[in-house]
């Protein structure tokens, strides 16, 4: 079966209306503090994107890529988190800043580097969490929305590179999950 996006899980106004509230809730938490926002590429570069047009406290942003699905519709390997990309981190508020939470292994990893450099306080936000177990869990501050557990693209998720550019969200169609492809 071919893979392609199949049904809309969230529309393009919906994810609008709640990266504002998620932007109010973060301003409102931060009291105005300055933020060093981590970014974690290539998933939230629209979400995050959208989301620091309405911050209002001033922000310093930090994009890291980590890489850890490749051609498959579960994460394949540990992440590997490069703490000379994210060392200006020390004595600072920060936001990490990801797509999705999904088995919380990019998450977990982060957060603890993060707190391991230094960082004066550490939140999360995510765009999607993924209704499941996850294999390490991690609490998250922030949410935009919750979505069954399945394979999603649009708004920066993508499979292999492809449709991130989707306005909105959808489940992917014709995938195995687990199954590597391609």
């Amino acid at each position: 079966m071919e893979l392609r996006p199949g049904k809309v899980l969230i529309r393009e106004e919906e994810i609008a209306r709640r990266v504002a509230e998620v932007a109010d809730e973060i301003n409102r938490d931060s009291d105005g503090r300055p933020l060093t926002v981590v970014g974690v590429l290539d998933g939230c570069l629209l979400f995050l994107s959208d989301l620091m047009r309405r911050l209002s406290m001033p922000i310093e942003i930090v994009l890291l890529r980590v890489k850890t699905y490749g051609n498959a519709t579960a994460p394949q390997k540990k992440p590997a988190i490069s703490e000379d990309d994210i060392a200006v981190v020390r004595g600072r508020h920060v936001l990490a800043v990801d797509d999705i939470y999904d088995s919380g292994g990019t998450l977990s990893a982060l957060t603890e580097a993060l707190a391991r450099l230094g960082a004066a306080s550490v939140r999360t936000c995510v765009l999607l969490q993924k209704e499941r177990e996850h294999a390490e869990a991690v609490d998250v501050d922030y949410v935009g929305f919750t979505v069954p557990d399945v394979f999603v693209v649009g708004y920066g998720l993508d499979y292999a590179g492809k449709w991130r550019n989707l306005a909105h969200i959808a489940e992917l169609e014709g995938v195995d999950e687990g199954r590597k492809i391609g």
